[in-house]
């Protein structure tokens, strides 16, 4: 206790001569004086020039045209113009403005966003074709003569056995969009080159069966029912297919030729055993075959026959014909 307060003691006999020094005084009021000009500088001087208080832009009066007119009188006026959809009123012009914000007249710094409130039209609404398993190059038409537009079209990852194809599309077949709606699609890059083995989907909903043979890397696209289940599948699960192949899935009662599956090998009995080993044994104790002796060569041809010839060595006289004389003894024929 008598340590802490003795530095108590030395501390205040050591401020005390810096405090009733005259330059220390000097020193704070200098430092005062120079934090308050810095602080009227950046209030009247730095502050007015960033945030422009002097500047500014009256807002002009929007409503009551049309909404590409509006955006231009808005970017004319140094503003940024923000476009809100209101629910179409029949009582009031399609794609007019019926409202903005801020209000006309207002005074506003420049480039201060302005929003206008457009009386939308209602859009005529088309149904999207399906134009999955389709080729390019029918799905384009078949999309555009729905009065839809071609979006991006990307490679899938999903193979099927048709390259080329259509597997998927955004937004999907059958639902309701605006004319001019953008529709993506998505094509097969064909066969890949791993065999997999086929999953059995038989007892599962359609669609989760479809979702199990997808994730196999297979490609399956009936039936869309929902509530029922798979009877029956073709190839039949546990088959290998090349990565891409087609599985066919039915909701209908299998065909009387669709057979069950075979059954599992029988194991042999103790007697099937002993009688295939005695078969095995009585094979390996047949003597070997001799080797066949080869066969003689084939002999030469005779030689063709000799003219006969006379005694003084010509040949023998033939008639008009040119055939020899037949006789050996000198007699014609």
């Amino acid at each position: 206790m008598a340590s802490f307060s003795s530095r108590v003691r030395d501390g205040i006999q050591w401020i005390r001569p810096v405090l009733t020094h005259r330059s220390f005084w000097l020193a704070m009021l200098t430092g005062v004086a120079a934090l308050g000009m810095f602080v009227l500088l950046l209030n009247f001087a730095v502050m007015p020039l960033w945030t422009r208080h002097d500047a500014a832009v009256t807002v002009p009066e929007v409503r009551r045209l049309p909404a590409a007119e509006a955006a231009q009188t808005l970017e004319r006026a140094g503003l940024r113009a923000e476009m809100r959809e209101q629910p179409y009123n029949p009582n009031l012009d399609a794609d007019m403005v019926v409202d903005q914000t801020p209000l006309p007249n207002t005074a506003v710094k420049p480039g201060r966003r302005i929003y206008y409130y457009v009386n939308v039209a209602p859009r005529e609404m088309v149904r999207v074709p399906d134009v999955v398993s389709l080729s390019e190059g029918r799905a384009k038409p078949t999309l555009t003569d729905a009065g839809l537009l071609i979006g991006d079209v990307r490679m899938d990852t999903l193979r099927t056995p048709y390259e080329g194809t259509v597997t998927r599309q955004t937004p999907q077949g059958g639902h309701a969009v605006p004319r001019g709606t953008q529709v993506t699609l998505w094509l097969s890059p064909g066969f890949g080159r791993n065999q997999v083995r086929v999953p059995d989907v038989t007892g599962l909903p359609p669609a989760q069966a479809r979702q199990v043979l997808r994730e196999a890397g297979l490609w399956v696209e009936s039936p869309e029912a929902q509530r029922d289940t798979v009877r029956w599948q073709e190839p039949r699960g546990g088959n290998r297919l090349r990565e891409g192949s087609e599985v066919r899935i039915h909701i209908t009662e299998p065909p009387e030729n669709w057979n069950a599956p075979p059954p599992p090998p029988r194991e042999p009995t103790p007697d099937e055993e002993s009688a295939d080993e005695g078969e095995e044994n009585a094979e390996d104790e047949q003597p070997e075959a001799a080797p066949a002796e080869p066969l003689p060569a084939p002999a030469d041809p005779p030689p063709p026959p000799r003219e006969p010839q006379e005694d003084n060595g010509e040949p023998a006289p033939t008639d008009d014909d040119g055939d020899a004389d037949e006789s050996s003894d000198g007699l014609f024929l």
